[in-house]
């Protein structure tokens, strides 16, 4: 469920849900998760029983990953488009590897020839690349006992998939170390300004024509530092940066 950002009292939560039911009530289909509140859409992806099935299979009982559905369904698509391309697979910042994991289960990755680069520090956002406002959201939002042997748990979580590689370290410096020569998709999910320009400054130049980059957090207020550089470096490249209504945006090269 969605709530203000400005007051978060009780009062204030049970207005926003009485007016939230109140227009539920007016319209036939609504959507409301990831801080994304539709009406009288067709959300065709919740009629993809396949999707749906392996969604929640992947979410368990992780209320905050039901909520994605939407995020998911692009990053899906965008995947899917890459596919028409040669190249790996990238995901810098994978925290616990939900989108990943999704991906992986639905275009069944296993059984592909390209291998999925998964790159994270495992313990949280680091210092060197973070201003202290980043650091400052990011726990806010990401309580580290939470992640405790995280490392450990998602190389488990992925053992099923051969051609999977968890990489842990800082990025971008990881990258010097081990990267793909060609890539067909990025999800770059870094919540950091200079980590993810020093990834694009990194590996676009390896993305091939026609590849797929998803940047998680384009669109969301508390990441307007990385809208501001992102959508500089695009324009710089001849290309635009499609904000979408989950936050995301999408770029395909060209």
């Amino acid at each position: 469920m969605f709530y203000p950002d400005k007051d978060n009292s009780e009062a204030a939560r049970q207005k926003f849900q009485a007016a939230f039911d109140t227009m539920s009530s007016m319209f036939t289909r609504t959507y409301c998760g990831d801080n994304l509140i539709t009406f009288n859409r067709n959300v065709s992806f919740m009629e993809d029983l396949d999707f749906v099935k392996a969604f929640q299979l992947e979410a368990g009982h992780n209320p905050q990953h039901h909520s994605l559905m939407w995020r998911v369904h692009v990053a899906l698509w965008a995947a899917r488009q890459a596919l028409r391309c040669e190249g790996d697979f990238v995901e810098c910042g994978v925290l616990e590897g939900f989108t990943s994991r999704c991906l992986c289960h639905m275009l069944q990755f296993g059984e592909l020839d390209r291998t999925f680069w998964l790159y994270d520090t495992f313990s949280g956002l680091p210092e060197k690349y973070s201003t202290d406002t980043e650091l400052a959201i990011w726990n806010v939002q990401y309580h580290l006992p939470r992640y405790e042997n995280l490392y450990e748990k998602v190389v488990e979580m992925f053992s099923a998939y051969p051609n999977a590689r968890i990489v842990r370290g800082i990025l971008p410096d990881t990258l010097e170390q081990a990267a793909p020569e060609k890539i067909a998709f990025m999800h770059i999910d870094l919540n950091s300004e200079q980590a993810e320009m020093g990834v694009l400054t990194r590996l676009y130049e390896r993305i091939v024509p026609g590849g797929v980059i998803l940047l998680d957090d384009f669109g969301w207020m508390t990441n307007r530092a990385q809208m501001v550089s992102e959508r500089a470096f695009f324009q710089q490249h001849g290309l635009m940066v499609m904000e979408l209504p989950t936050g995301q945006g999408l770029v395909i090269k060209h």
